[in-house]
């Protein structure tokens, strides 16, 4: 701790305008921050911020994450910062939250009260049916033939699976998708709501210039 403290030291004397500056700007604070630390822009995963990520150097101010990322991507677009990919997340397209319940629905009534069971191919009676029809007292019996299905991969085998909606009695194989926002309620078709990279950030020459010399060094 105490070499990390000197280091940090060293790093603050090389500015040029410590007694002078009123530090206002918050791209300022932030490159100053990264430069006296000497460590990158890495986001955070979190469940107290609605969009699931947070950049910890941003904790002591009061912007959105998305006028955080704006902000970042703009210092980046001039050259004081260099972005590279860190994670992707799914965001709810009416207001931007990262908390999507992913859900399966039943195609005929739009129900996600569904069941899911494992079809029975019975092989000598060639019966093929949800395991639920087969079950009586515990054990499977073909509702065809009355026989009892003992050995798996000689009697029967389970191919494949079903889901029977609770509601409508519907059965499918490949039920509907929809998302629902565990912010806003909006319920979206997974094409509905927007993926987003969340990238880490780091100083360059350039930034590392602004940080010691001030950003109106930028413009001389």
């Amino acid at each position: 701790i105490s070499k990390f403290i000197e280091n940090c030291f060293k790093r603050i004397q090389r500015f040029h305008d410590t007694k002078k500056a009123i530090d206002t700007n918050l791209a300022f604070k932030i490159i100053r921050h990264a430069y006296v630390r000497n460590e990158k822009i890495v986001p955070h995963r979190c469940t107290w911020d609605m969009h699931g990520w947070v950049y910890p150097q941003f904790f002591p101010y009061t912007e959105s994450f998305s006028e955080v990322v704006k902000l970042l991507e703009f210092m980046t677009s001039q050259g004081i910062l260099s972005n590279k990919f860190h994670n992707k997340t799914f965001y709810c397209s009416q207001c931007q939250c990262a908390f999507l319940s992913f859900r399966e629905a039943c195609p005929h009534c739009g129900s996600i009260n569904l069941n899911l069971d494992d079809i029975v191919h019975h092989f000598p009676f060639a019966y093929i049916g949800p395991q639920v029809d087969f079950l009586q007292d515990n054990k499977l019996v073909c509702p065809k033939c009355d026989k009892e299905l003992r050995h798996i991969g000689v009697d029967y085998d389970k191919p494949s699976t079903v889901y029977s909606c609770k509601d409508c009695a519907h059965n499918c194989q490949e039920p509907s998708v929809s998302t629902e926002c565990f912010h806003c309620g909006r319920n979206a078709a997974p094409n509905e709501i927007t993926l987003c990279n969340i990238n880490s950030y780091s100083l360059t020459t350039l930034g590392e210039n602004a940080a010691i010399y001030g950003m109106d060094s930028l413009f001389c």
